[in-house]
């Protein structure tokens, strides 16, 4: 694992972007910086390709933009930050794994306010059926 340092949007996602008109390939904007951190970059890029997985629509309580198979795949946003970035990925499975068992916490966390009426919008009880998903799937990231 590397010592590097970067600020992490905790949370990046489509919904959180404002594009270009005109270039929805161009970020004009990012949204929602309340999660923000210094931290490890490949943390928020493993989250950012977690997002992907469509248990998102679970998460949420509605169809997740960032789920929709018109975007690129996590593999593809993974190589394209490595493109770009000219940083390695390493103990990648070890990132991934981590947002995975992250969102499943979340998700837990949704489906536990509203169990207890703190959330009464968009069936956040559901919330919880993608939590054995991405414990799965975290799990299997972190034996790869």
């Amino acid at each position: 694992m590397s010592a590097e340092s970067a600020i992490l949007h905790g949370d990046y996602r489509i919904d959180n972007l404002i594009l270009d008109p005109g270039d929805r390939a161009r970020v004009r904007t990012v949204l929602d910086w309340e999660l923000s951190a210094l931290g490890e970059p490949r943390t928020d890029v493993a989250l950012m390709c977690t997002y992907r997985h469509p248990a998102l629509d679970a998460v949420l309580g509605i169809p997740a933009a960032w789920a929709s198979p018109r975007l690129p795949s996590a593999e593809d946003l993974a190589t394209a930050y490595v493109d770009r970035s000219g940083r390695d990925l390493g103990d990648w499975g070890f990132y991934l794994g981590l947002a995975h068992l992250k969102l499943a916490v979340i998700a837990e966390g949704i489906a536990y306010r509203a169990m207890t009426g703190a959330d009464a919008g968009r069936n956040a009880r559901a919330a919880a059926d993608a939590v054995p998903e991405l414990v799965a799937a975290g799990l299997a990231c972190l034996a790869d």
